[in-house]
Parts: C-alpha cells; sequence; structure tokens
C-alpha cells in the first residue's frame, strides 16, 4: 500500500504523514494567499491518485477553502461532490463536518436555506461530538446568517450570541471577526446602519491584521453597501471603488459582478440612472447568485420608470418576479415583496389607478404580515417607516382617483379599519418587545453563567480557569510578569461525604469558594476542576507572595465551623500545592504540573498543609 516507484515502506509511511501535516497546516496561507494556495492545491491533485483516501480529503478541504474565498462556486460544487463520495463513517468529523459546512455554503448561495440549515445542523452535531471548536463555531455563524436571510432576526441574533460566548471564550481572532462580520450583516438587515458599521469594521481590523485579503476584501465590501442602505452615496461609491482594487487577488471574474452591482445599485439610487443602468446591465452580464440580480433588475425598473420607459421597466419586473417564484424560500420577504411595490407604482405611472389601488393594497397586507411574523423590538424602526410610507402612498393615490366616487369610499372604510389595527398592532407590539427585552436579558446571562461558572460553587468551572490560564501564560514570560497558582484539595472529603452526607459535602464546597472570594485578590480567578478540587490563578504576584495567602485561606477554611443535623459540629482542612512561573517553567501545562506534585507532597505530609513546589521534588 505504501511503495511509490521503489520507496520502502516505512520512508513511504513517513512521507505520508508529512503530506497529511502540511495540508492540514495550511489554513493560514490559503487564507493569506487564496490563488498562490490554490495553484499549489492543483498541482498536488495530479499527483493524488494513489494517495489514502483521508489525503485526498485534506487536499479536497483545502481546494474548497480557496475556491470559497476565490468565488470559484462551480469548481467548489464539483469539490464539495468529490468529498461526499470519499466519506465514510471512518472519516474524520474534521474533514466530514467541514464539507458539510461548505455544503451549506453552496445551498445558502442557491437559496435553498431549508437545505443550508439542515448541513449546518449536521456540522454542529459532529463538531460537537468530537470536540471540534473552530467547526462548531464558523456552522453556528453560518447558520445565524442563514436564518437572517430568511429574516428569522430574533433567532439569528439568539444563535449568534451563543457563538460570540464560545469564540470569545477560544480567544481566536479570526472566530470573533467572523461573528462580528455576520453581526453587521443581520443589524444592516435591520436598518440600524451604525452600529452595522461598527461590527464590520471591527472584522475589518481583524482581518488586517491577520493579512487575510479575500476576507478584507469582503468586509470592505460589506461596508460599502451599508453606506448605500443608510443613504451616504458618495461614501459608498469611494469604497465600493476601494473594493475594486482589492479584488486582484483572484483572477476570477466573476467576482467582478459584486463591485458592478454595488456601484450600479448606489448610481441607480442616488438618480444616476444612466449611468447606474450602464453598468447593472455589465454587472447582468456577468455569471453570479440569482438572488443578488433580482435586486439588479427591480432597481433597474425603477430606473427605467423613471425614463418613461413603461415597458421595459414591466419586462426587468417580470424577469426579477421569475428569479424569485424559482426560489420559494423568499416568498413573503420584503426582497420579494418590493417586485409587488413597484408593480403598484408602474401601474399608477401609466394611469392604471384601479390596478395600481389593488396592487398597493395586496402589497400592505402582505407586508403587514411580514411584520406580525417578525414581531421583535428591533423592527420597531421598519414597522414605523412602513407605516409612514403606506400613508403617504395611500394619500397620493386618493388624489389622483377623485372621480372613481365608489373606490375612494371603499378606501376610506379600510383606512379606518387599517387605522384600528395599526392601533392595537402598536399597543401589542410594544408590550411583546418589553417582554422579549426582559426575557432576552435573562436568557444572555444565563447563557453566560452556565459557559464560565461551577453550577454548585459559583466558581468559575474547569473550562474557564484552564483557557485563563493558558492565555495568561501565552502572553506572559518570567521577564515581563509574575504568574502563580494554587491549587487546593480538601482533606478527607470522602470521610465527610461518608459520615456526614453529601449535603454536608456540598456546604463544603460552597464555603471553600466563599472564601477564595474574601480572601484572593481583585483580579486572581478561582475555579472549581474536579470533586473536592480547587485551582486558583493568581497573576502579578510572587512566590512568597502568593505562600502567604495561601496560608491565609487554609486558615480561613480551617477556621469555619460546619453544622448539619442534630447539631453535629466539625471542621475541615485542606492540603495545598503551590507552583510559580519561572524560565525552566513557561508554560500552562508545566505550572499545573508543578502544583500537582506540591500538592501531591502535602498530602503525603499529613495533609492540613500547604508545599511550595521545588525542582527537586520532580
Amino acid at each position: 500500500m505504501f511503495l511509490f516507484s521503489g520507496i520502502s515502506a516505512p520512508v513511504a509511511l513517513a512521507q505520508d504523514q508529512e503530506k497529511l501535516s502540511s495540508l492540514q497546516g495550511m489554513f493560514e496561507e490559503v487564507n493569506r494567499e487564496p490563488w498562490l494556495s490554490y495553484r499549489r492545491l492543483q498541482v498536488l491533485e495530479q499527483e493524488a491518485g494513489q494517495w489514502p483516501d483521508d489525503e485526498k480529503l485534506w487536499l479536497l478541504l483545502r481546494k474548497a477553502q480557496a475556491e470559497l474565498l476565490l468565488y470559484l462556486n462551480a469548481d467548489l460544487d464539483v469539490t464539495v461532490k468529490q468529498a461526499q463520495q470519499l466519506i465514510t463513517a471512518q472519516t474524520p468529523a474534521e474533514i466530514s463536518g467541514g464539507f458539510n459546512v461548505y455544503a451549506g455554503v453552496l445551498a445558502q448561495q442557491k437559496g435553498l436555506y431549508s437545505q443550508a440549515v439542515d448541513f449546518f445542523q449536521q456540522a454542529l452535531t459532529q463538531a460537537e461530538q468530537a470536540n471540534l471548536n473552530h467547526i462548531y463555531i464558523v456552522g453556528k455563524q453560518e447558520l445565524a446568517y442563514t436564518r437572517s436571510l430568511t429574516e428569522l432576526y430574533q433567532t439569528s441574533l439568539k444563535e449568534l450570541q451563543e457563538t460570540y460566548v464560545e469564540a470569545f471564550a477560544l480567544g481566536d481572532k479570526f472566530l470573533l471577526a467572523r461573528v462580528n462580520e455576520t453581526y453587521g450583516a443581520i443589524y444592516g438587515y435591520l436598518g440600524e446602519y451604525e452600529k452595522s458599521v461598527e461590527y464590520y469594521q471591527k472584522a475589518l481590523a481583524s482581518y488586517e491584521q491577520l493579512s487575510y485579503r479575500a476576507h478584507i476584501a469582503d468586509a470592505v465590501y460589506a461596508l460599502a453597501t451599508i453606506y448605500r442602505y443608510w443613504q451616504k452615496y458618495q461614501l459608498a461609491i469611494t469604497t465600493f471603488e476601494r473594493y475594486r482594487t482589492l479584488i486582484d487577488y483572484t483572477p476570477n471574474r466573476e467576482v467582478a459582478f459584486f463591485a458592478a452591482y454595488g456601484l450600479g445599485m448606489t448610481l441607480a439610487e442616488q438618480g444616476q440612472c444612466q449611468r447606474g443602468i450602464a453598468i447593472i446591465d455589465e454587472a447582468l452580464s456577468i455569471n453570479a447568485l440569482a438572488d443578488y440580480k433580482a435586486e439588479l433588475l427591480k432597481r433597474k425598473a425603477a430606473c427605467l420608470m423613471d425614463k418613461g420607459d413603461f415597458s421595459g421597466a414591466q419586462q426587468t419586473l417580470s424577469a426579477a418576479g421569475d428569479i424569485f417564484a424559482g426560489m420559494p424560500e423568499l416568498k413573503g420577504t420584503k426582497w420579494q415583496l418590493e417586485v409587488e411595490k413597484l408593480s403598484a407604482e408602474l401601474a399608477y405611472a401609466r394611469g392604471e389607478n384601479g390596478r395600481a389601488y389593488q396592487l398597493l393594497n395586496r402589497y400592505l397586507e402582505q407586508y403587514a404580515e411580514l411584520q406580525r411574523k417578525n414581531a421583535d423590538g428591533r423592527l420597531e424602526k421598519v414597522r414605523l417607516s412602513m407605516e409612514q410610507s403606506r400613508k403617504e402612498q395611500e394619500v397620493s393615490l386618493l388624489q389622483k382617483q377623485q372621480e372613481l366616487t365608489e373606490l375612494r369610499q371603499e378606501h376610506s372604510q379600510l383606512e379606518d379599519r387599517q387605522q384600528k389595527y395599526f392601533l392595537l398592532f402598536a399597543v401589542s407590539l410594544s408590550i411583546f418587545f418589553l417582554v422579549v427585552m426582559v426575557y432576552q436579558r435573562k436568557y444572555n446571562d444565563k447563557i453566560l453563567e452556565l459557559s464560565t461558572l461551577d453550577p454548585l460553587s459559583k466558581a468559575y468551572n474547569r473550562r474557564y480557569v484552564f483557557n485563563y490560564l493558558k492565555k495568561y501564560t501565552d502572553g506572559t514570560v518570567p521577564e515581563k510578569g509574575e504568574l502563580s497558582v494554587i491549587l487546593l484539595d480538601i482533606d478527607n472529603f470522602k470521610h465527610i461525604n461518608d459520615n456526614f452526607g453529601h449535603l454536608a459535602g456540598d456546604q463544603v464546597i460552597c464555603q471553600v469558594a466563599r472564601a477564595g472570594q474574601k480572601v484572593l485578590r481583585q483580579g486572581d480567578v478561582m475555579g472549581r476542576i474536579s470533586g473536592e478540587e480547587f485551582l486558583c490563578v493568581l497573576p502579578r504576584i510572587s512566590p512568597e507572595q502568593c505562600r502567604q495567602i495561601a496560608q491565609r485561606l487554609a486558615a480561613s477554611i480551617n477556621d469555619y465551623i460546619f453544622e448539619v443535623g442534630n447539631k453535629k459540629r466539625f471542621s475541615v482542612s485542606v492540603s495545598i500545592g503551590i507552583a510559580s512561573l519561572s524560565p525552566q517553567c513557561s508554560d500552562s501545562v508545566s505550572l499545573y504540573q508543578q502544583a500537582d506534585l506540591a500538592l501531591y507532597r502535602a498530602k503525603e505530609q499529613g495533609a492540613n498543609s500547604a508545599v511550595v513546589y521545588q525542582p527537586e521534588m520532580a
């Protein structure tokens, strides 16, 4: 199996391991130079005919990563299908989960949102079972973004909050940037443009620090789009022009679609219809995502109406409607409903007042239903804007239809009913907003507590305290700062449980945590890492100061008298191991091991003592 051109099996095995390690380590390289990495992967693919399946899959996974960044969507589709044929139940979860994420992104781009959600949820299940934090967070972020595309903003924001907590705990700058980018997109959809720009700029700053060229370009494009929505047209045009200079990292012409899309939409919205239509037509000639083309067609139709080309506007609107008809999951969203609104405006421009009224009324009913479906405090401004627009359009329509007495009377009755409905709806929405905000606050606090605190002692949990220690030691060297740890174990804890009951044992654990809160300094971190064992991390402290604090902590615990049923009284003692950073111990693993050795020595000495680690204990 491992014979290649006369190479011995051990040598071939070593080469296989080297290839596998190289492919696994290409994540950063692909993000920084996607095109050069892609060319290198294409060369490797020609040599991969006899490779084991797992090595082929790693190669395909890196190809998929590069193709996504280069907007080679057709090639990405082929790569994902190739991988799916090779994946088995024995395939590592890092590979199968990664391809489920890419399959979800492809479905998302095609507007198959339910299918995309299924792929992302499969990836989350695989990542959770295999403890793959990176895939879990990326899958959760993409899931939240997919829900936002179908205007499930409240659900997507909840899921994104959970993702942010996970990414923050890992301290991964790239994952946090991905989450911030998705926040920017959702707040942009909600019309909260200032907040959207803030999140996109955070993401952009992180990508620039990482030198991830494709991600930098995407963040700049997103900023330009938000400026367009915000009607800061000149700033949007300048930023879209910047995007055009940033996409030279890929020779793929299809990427130019997004620059043309943004510029064409901005110019048309600004009123420069002649120039805007020319660039929109340029964008429409490029192979791109269907829903983006639908937006271009709607904007072009509005410009054609302004120019009096009603026939061209009707043809363009019909083309947009056909696109939405092929994407059923967008039916009833504001993107599709805008076709209805433009159709009403076109009928009115043609003098077809009766048809204009019918179309406008249908649009208003559908829009009201959409508002009820997405009832959320964050949509309040959108709802008010829609209501104002509705009133203005109704007044304009009434002025032009004075000769139609019967229609005016029907419309007046309808307006009375709608006014009452919207008043009731506004009151109900306000109450709902307050309830949702209270629930959201409690839910967020609970999520944060569950992710960091031990439920019994209310000290930090094992995961948090070890992550904190690792992050601190990774950024600290002995010349720049001091750090010590206290490893504390309750003596004879089993005896306490056996003689006084498990409730008494729980009281002891809680009292040890309270003693730590009183004795430890502000900035020190204490976490429960097992049944009766606690780990305290003390930054900016000398070994001698740490020993003194440990003694005070042990004395505080020893002085406390516990009482249980029938007035049984007892006290407890603890054994403590102390270790500090040194030139010989500069990482979290070594530091914990030294504290554990010191704790073991304290137990050997008969417990109820604190021992500072010495080199001879090793």
